[in-house]
């Protein structure tokens, strides 16, 4: 299911849709805002507070790729779930720490494989607690 918001954002107060969709994972399910922009996606989640459990971010990087993760301007602690374009769990890292980000240099972390087409970000644990592992099909 997917839901779209309109947001008003920035000093000229340009409007965007922000969209939704519910992955579903082994043991639940999380409504995952959509980024399948540059722009979006090189934000993330960044300067946000907090992320509440059941609630995440999906990447879509619209091709398969090698994709690098870091942790600019991060506030919490996410697990990074990589994914193919069969939506197969490719990579896992989980508790990825915004501490990581202020070290010299900065850690970046990526798929052992160039085939990662979507990337889930969920808070640290919820991986876990989704029965999310290697091999594991999302669905959305």
């Amino acid at each position: 299911m997917k839901w779209m918001f309109g947001l008003l954002l920035g000093l000229g107060c340009s409007l965007f849709a922000v969209e939704y969709v519910d992955v579903t994972a082994p043991r639940g399910s999380v409504r995952a805002e959509i980024v399948d922009t540059d722009e979006t996606r090189t934000l993330g989640l960044s300067n946000r507070p907090s992320l509440d459990e059941g609630n995440g971010m999906l990447f879509n990087f619209k091709k398969p790729q090698k994709v690098y993760i870091w942790m600019k301007d991060m506030h919490f602690s996410i697990d990074v779930i990589w994914l193919d374009r069969s939506k197969i769990v490719t990579f896992i890292e989980r508790n990825f720490s915004p501490e990581t980000y202020t070290k010299k240099p900065p850690k970046s972390i990526c798929s052992p494989k160039p085939d990662t087409m979507y990337v889930l970000e969920i808070p640290a644990g919820d991986a876990c607690r989704l029965g999310i592992k290697m091999g594991s099909q999302l669905r959305f």
